[in-house]
């Protein structure tokens, strides 16, 4: 009731006292950890997890604040070692990029890489090119044909996609008159292995290449 009212420092001698009295309940020493991890006493909450995982209770919950309070006290292998044990699907943005400084601390460069581009693919959302799509059709439609060339490159880099190639040599080849951009593009939706259901657009872009080549 004290911590939820706010009132930290009356609550901690409370949860202390309970705690004399009943050193492996669960629930005070968890309640434990969250009270010193967010007064940043970190080496109190690696105590206090480090009990409740020794109680079998490794919930994502201790495992990040065990490895994040490792990490602010500055000991990069226990950090990795916490962060590295917990499921795929719980490697989050935020513990990818802890690792990765973590790595980059330790002078462990490759893996600090590794880790920085795996932080920066998380932080993307994987619908990013089809967002830069639509921003692409939507300049076209304000005629805004410069602005639109960007979009779809932007897009491109998130996610290569054929028709993404072709729609960018159209629009250099008709909206912008810049043959040879056009033909660059052309030749690299060729160059990307459109699918069967493309085929029109295969023959129309041979057909294009030809004539803007001449």
């Amino acid at each position: 009731m004290l911590i939820n009212q706010k009132r930290p420092k009356e609550a901690e001698p409370v949860l202390k006292s309970a705690l004399q009295a009943d050193s492996t309940n669960l629930l005070l020493l968890r309640t434990l950890a969250k009270l010193t991890y967010v007064n940043d006493r970190f080496k109190e909450t690696i105590n206090a997890c480090l009990k409740i995982i020794g109680l079998n209770d490794v919930s994502l919950e201790v495992q990040n604040m065990l490895g994040t309070s490792y990490f602010m006290v500055k000991n990069y292998n226990c950090a990795l070692e916490t962060f590295l044990a917990m499921p795929s699907d719980a490697q989050t943005e935020r513990i990818s990029y802890l690792s990765a400084r973590s790595f980059k601390a330790l002078k462990r460069y490759k893996q600090a890489v590794e880790y920085y581009n795996k932080t920066l693919m998380e932080a993307i959302s994987p619908n990013t090119d089809v967002y830069y799509d639509e921003l692409a059709d939507t300049y076209d439609l304000n005629k805004q044909f410069k602005n639109e060339a960007l979009a779809y490159q932007k897009g491109l880099f998130f996610k290569e996609k054929a028709i993404t190639y072709y729609n960018l040599a159209g629009l250099y080849d008709k909206g912008l008159h810049d043959k040879a951009n056009a033909v660059k593009f052309y030749k690299k939706y060729l160059k990307a292995k459109p699918p069967v259901k493309e085929q029109v657009y295969v023959d129309f872009t041979r057909s294009r290449i030809e004539e803007l080549s001449r």
